[in-house]
Order: structure tokens, then C-alpha cells, then sequence
């Protein structure tokens, strides 16, 4: 898995938060808009909420900030189906 930027100390606030923000869309990009609509239909219902929870936790990263010169990103969500084996 990729490691993202996480380190984001800057001279201000509003820069900092700019650059968390053009961070977040580099994820969005690599991540959830890879998703296309062939694919997206395939998944389960539960893998389609794991990544719509994830892109949510994307686009609020910065209204949740406890400090903006670090941040701990979402964990992106696999692109493995789990299998459940019934007995």
C-alpha cells in the first residue's frame, strides 16, 4: 500500500490546510475515482459502504483535524471481496 504525505508543518494554518486538502484529492484520485462503474457494480453491498465510508472520511479529513501539521489518513479500503466460507 502507498504511504501518503503526512507531515504538513507550514508558516500558517490556511496553508497548511491547503495542503492537506490538494493531499486528500491525490488519495481521491489514486483511490476512489479508480472505481469505475463496471467495477463499482460488481462489489458487494458491504465492500460499496467500506468505500463510500472511506471517501466520506476523505472529503471531512480537515473538520476533524486534532492538529494540521500531521495527519492520519483513513485506511484505503482493499480491493478484495472477503469470502465467507459457510460450513
Amino acid at each position: 500500500m502507498k504511504t501518503y504525505r503526512t507531515n504538513f508543518n507550514s508558516s500558517s494554518i490556511e496553508t497548511s490546510i491547503e495542503l492537506i486538502r490538494a493531499e486528500r484529492n491525490l488519495i481521491l484520485n489514486e483511490t476512489v475515482d479508480r472505481l469505475n462503474p463496471i467495477r463499482w457494480a460488481e462489489l458487494s453491498d458491504a465492500k460499496k459502504a467500506e468505500w463510500e465510508n472511506f471517501r466520506k472520511q476523505l472529503l471531512s479529513i480537515t473538520e476533524r483535524l486534532p492538529r494540521v501539521d500531521y495527519v492520519t489518513w483513513p485506511d484505503v479500503p482493499s480491493d478484495e471481496e472477503t469470502i465467507v466460507e459457510t460450513p
